[in-house]
C-alpha cells in the first residue's frame, strides 16, 4: 500500500484558495506533446501561408511543399519552484479561527497539513501569476523573457512573429486626423490573409479605448449603415462573465460583416523584482485574436500549455512521507493543475520545508493568429 494522502487532498484546498485573475493563461490549454527521454518538448511553431492542395495527374508525381515553419526542437520547460518553512514553534501556536480547546485536542500532524496545505495555495497563486505574466510576454511581443528574483534572464523563447502583426498607428489615436476604424480594418484584413481568420475580439488597454471610442472619426464612422456599437449597458446586450474584475466586455463592434467583441484589460501584477505594479495589458495598445470561444473548442488548440515531469534524485524522506500525495503529484482532471510538491525535515528536527515545482510552457502553435497595434 503506498504511503501518503489522498492524490486529491490538495487539489479541493487549491482550487478553494486560487486568487489569480488569470486572463491571458486561461486561453491557453493543456495539450499532450512528444517527450524525450531525458524529459525535453518537441514542439513546433508553425506559419501556415493558407495555400490549397491542388489536384494531380495519375503517375505524374507528388506536388512538393516547402514548409514555412521553424522549430524550437528540444524544449526544456522553464522550472518554477516555490517553499516555505515550518517551525515546530508555529505548530504549538493556535491556527486562525481554532478555540484553545480546540487547539489542545488537533494533533500536530493535522495542524502540519493545515499549514501545509495554506503554504501550497500562497505558493500556487505566485506560479499561477507567473504563467499570466509568461502569456501576456507571448501575446504584447511574441517573445517570452524569464527573469530570477535579481532581474538575470534565465529563461527565453522567440516566436518570430511578423512585423506586420506589431504595428504602430501611421497616425497616433490621439491625433484628431487619426483614422482608428480604417487602422482596426486594416489589422483584420492582415490577420485574415495570415491565418486564415478573421479577428473576433479585440482587447483593448485602457488609454487605447478612451481614445477609441472618444476620437470623432469614430463616432462619425458608426453613425454609417454597416457600422456601429453596441454597448454592454442596457441594449439587450449582455456582458459575458470572465474570471477577473479587472477585465470587463465593454461593447460589440459591427464593421460590415465583421463583428468584433470589444474587451477593456485593466490587469495588474507586480512586478518580480521591483514590487511595483504593472499593466498586463500595456495602456495604448489593442490586441487583436482569432480565438473565438475557448472553452467550445472542437479541434485541437492553437494555444497549448505543455509540462515534463519534475525529476527526483530520490524517494521522500520516511518521516514526511505521508504528508505527500501517494502518487507524488498534485492534480486536477482538466489538466490545468500540475505540481511535484515535496517536504524535508530540518536536520535539527525543528522546522519542515514545503515545497512546490512545476517545469511548464505556454506556447502558440500558430504565431499568426493574433496580432497587437500600439495606437497611442
Amino acid at each position: 500500500m503506498p504511503i501518503g494522502l489522498d492524490p486529491h487532498f490538495y487539489q479541493g484546498v487549491f482550487m478553494a484558495n486560487r486568487r489569480t485573475n488569470t486572463y491571458f493563461a486561461d486561453f491557453f490549454r493543456p495539450a499532450q506533446v512528444f517527450t524525450t527521454e531525458d524529459g525535453k518538448l518537441i514542439i513546433d511553431t508553425v506559419r501556415d501561408d493558407q495555400n490549397v492542395a491542388v489536384a494531380v495527374r495519375k503517375n505524374t508525381g507528388t506536388n512538393m511543399n516547402t514548409f514555412h515553419k521553424f522549430s524550437q526542437g528540444e524544449i526544456e520547460p522553464p522550472l518554477f519552484s516555490e517553499g516555505f518553512p515550518i517551525s515546530a514553534e508555529l505548530l504549538m501556536k493556535r491556527q486562525a479561527g481554532e478555540t484553545q480547546e480546540q487547539a489542545a485536542q488537533t494533533s500536530a500532524r493535522n495542524k502540519l497539513l493545515a499549514v501545509m496545505a495554506k503554504g501550497f495555495s500562497i505558493c500556487d497563486n505566485k506560479i499561477q501569476r507567473a504563467y499570466e505574466l509568461m502569456a501576456a510576454q507571448i501575446f504584447m511581443t511574441g517573445k517570452i523573457e524569464l527573469k530570477d528574483a535579481d532581474g538575470n534572464l534565465v529563461y527565453d523563447a522567440d516566436f518570430k512573429p511578423k512585423a506586420s502583426h506589431y504595428p504602430t498607428s501611421a497616425t497616433l489615436w490621439s491625433d484628431a486626423n487619426a483614422d482608428p476604424i480604417g487602422d482596426i480594418e486594416a489589422l483584420c484584413d492582415q490577420v485574415a490573409e495570415s491565418c486564415g481568420d478573421y479577428p473576433t475580439r479585440l482587447h483593448f488597454g485602457k488609454a487605447a479605448w478612451l481614445a477609441f471610442i472618444n476620437h470623432p472619426n469614430v463616432k462619425a464612422a458608426l453613425e454609417s449603415d454597416n457600422r456601429r456599437i453596441d454597448y454592454f449597458n442596457g441594449q439587450g446586450l449582455q456582458p459575458r462573465s470572465t474570471n477577473n474584475g479587472n477585465v470587463q466586455y465593454m461593447a460589440v463592434l459591427q464593421l460590415g460583416t465583421n463583428q468584433l467583441e470589444c474587451v477593456l484589460v485593466k490587469h495588474q501584477l507586480k512586478n518580480p523584482q521591483t514590487g511595483a505594479r504593472e499593466l498586463v495589458m500595456p495602456t495604448n495598445k489593442v490586441m487583436f485574436d482569432t480565438f473565438g470561444d475557448i472553452e467550445s473548442q472542437t479541434e485541437g488548440p492553437n494555444l497549448i500549455r505543455a509540462r515534463t515531469k519534475v525529476q527526483r534524485l530520490h524517494e521522500p524522506d520516511r518521516r514526511v512521507a505521508d504528508l505527500l500525495p501517494s502518487n507524488g503529484e498534485i492534480t486536477s482532471s482538466d489538466g490545468m493543475l500540475q505540481y511535484a510538491p515535496w517536504v524535508n525535515p530540518s536536520e535539527d528536527g525543528k522546522a519542515v520545508m514545503g515545497m512546490i515545482e512545476t517545469q511548464e510552457v505556454f506556447w502558440p502553435q500558430y504565431i499568426d493568429s493574433w496580432a497587437v497595434l500600439t495606437c497611442l
